[in-house]
């Protein structure tokens, strides 16, 4: 019988950075933990700033949900 699979990302990618594969451990950081964030904090300010009375601020809703679109398009680790 196979046994489960225990290991998370944040094990696989400290494994990684143990074992010497630097570049291993941070491409997987990248797209699996910080694009993702970065996806989340961006769409959420849009939203927040997208109904500002501020037109910078409504600029910069623009701005965010455009640049999450534009990473939407060569990046999609959280699929």
């Amino acid at each position: 019988n196979a046994s489960p699979c225990t290991e998370s990302t944040l094990s696989l990618i400290h494994g990684l950075f143990v074992h010497n594969n630097a570049m291993g451990g941070c491409f997987i950081l990248l797209y699996a933990i910080i694009v993702p964030l970065f996806k989340v904090v961006a769409l959420t300010l849009g939203e927040y700033w997208r109904c500002s009375e501020d037109e910078a601020l409504v600029n910069r809703s623009r701005s965010c949900i455009l640049t999450v679109h534009f990473i939407s398009k060569w990046a999609c680790p959280d699929m």
